[in-house]
């Protein structure tokens, strides 16, 4: 069936026959990815190529800011058009840097999703960190296989063994983040090294966030530490959801109410996580789970389709009909 889909998706006139309904574009990080000696695999894109995504989007779709889409979703009128979204997640400050000036120069909205303890804090992130670690093993000939106990790690491509490690952060309920991160320290001993990389800010401060709000940009939550709320109890995710709430409340000019779930798959989040989003107003949620939404769409489940590996718009609009091919099929 895949295999279908794809030749399906080479056929020109299915463009114009895509669905109506919110497609949504999700970014991590603009920039080089040879540059960071952190995980290359946040990187989207380049600034050339992100340019030419927005002209793309602009030709092609109708955007939308979540204020707008919450109106959409509340009237069902998701299928008036072909609807765009564009978000971010994890509040890296190249977002400000690279991403926000191309935006505000072309009006274009977009949202971005933060985690509020790295919000002004010179920190790496769990995710970083493991991918720091990951090449420090490499680099010093240490089995990464024995060591994690995870089994076929393409040992002599760090980005994709350092994506291997994570997927089985994110996925296996075997592996803990907690023992995956003491078992990567005290593998290579790393505090000191670590300390030298972090001179250089990651990530935004509230300062850059209130100015992208000013300018039309929304801001989101994407909890307090970015931890896997399936993996915490109620209490704890409510403590990520309710901190992160308060501290954007407290340092922004607009208090606004959107939510990127951690991760964003189908077990990063549970229905623990949905009771306490809409106890505390948040009106829907973004999974990262790619495809479109119609009007019968799980507003908690939000689809999102992943921009990554400098993408060309060629490729995003084969993964569009990809997806519009499946919705048809379904």
């Amino acid at each position: 069936m895949s295999k279908a889909i794809k030749l399906l998706a080479k056929t020109p006139f299915l463009w114009a026959c895509r669905p109506k309904g919110l497609y949504v574009f999700n970014y991590h990080r603009i920039g080089d990815p040879s540059s960071t000696p952190f995980d290359p695999n946040v990187f989207s894109c380049d600034v050339e190529t992100f340019d030419k995504h927005l002209s793309f989007y602009e030709k092609h779709f109708t955007l939308l800011t979540l204020e707008q889409l919450q109106q959409k979703l509340q009237t069902q009128s998701l299928e008036d058009d072909r609807y765009a979204c564009i978000t971010f997640d994890d509040g890296y400050i190249d977002n400000y840097q690279s991403a926000f000036p191309l935006l505000n120069a072309r009006g274009i909205p977009a949202s971005f999703f933060v985690a509020t303890d790295f919000i002004a804090q010179n920190t790496v992130p769990w995710w970083d960190e493991i991918a720091y670690l990951v090449k420090a093993c490499l680099a010093n000939s240490i089995d990464l296989s024995s060591l994690l106990k995870i089994s076929s790690l393409v040992i002599d491509d760090p980005s994709l063994c350092i994506k291997q490690v994570l997927n089985s952060v994110k996925h296996d309920d075997s592996t803990t983040l907690e023992n995956v991160l003491e078992t990567l320290r005290n593998a290579v001993n790393s505090a000191n090294s670590l300390e030298q990389v972090k001179q250089a800010p990651l990530f935004m401060d509230w300062t850059m966030l209130a100015e992208m709000q000013t300018a039309g940009m929304e801001i989101g939550s994407q909890t307090r530490t970015h931890r896997i709320l399936a993996q915490l109890d109620k209490s704890e995710q409510s403590e990520e959801i309710s901190h992160a709430l308060a501290e954007i409340d407290a340092h922004l000019p607009v208090n606004q109410r959107f939510f990127a779930y951690p991760v964003g798959g189908k077990d990063s989040f549970n229905q623990d996580t949905i009771s306490l989003l809409q106890h505390h107003g948040y009106p829907f949620a973004f999974s990262f789970m790619g495809g479109i939404n119609k009007n019968d769409c799980d507003v908690f489940q939000l689809r999102r389709f992943s921009v990554d590996g400098n993408c060309s718009t060629t490729a995003l609009k084969k993964r569009v009909l990809e997806a519009s091919i499946a919705l048809f099929l379904a």
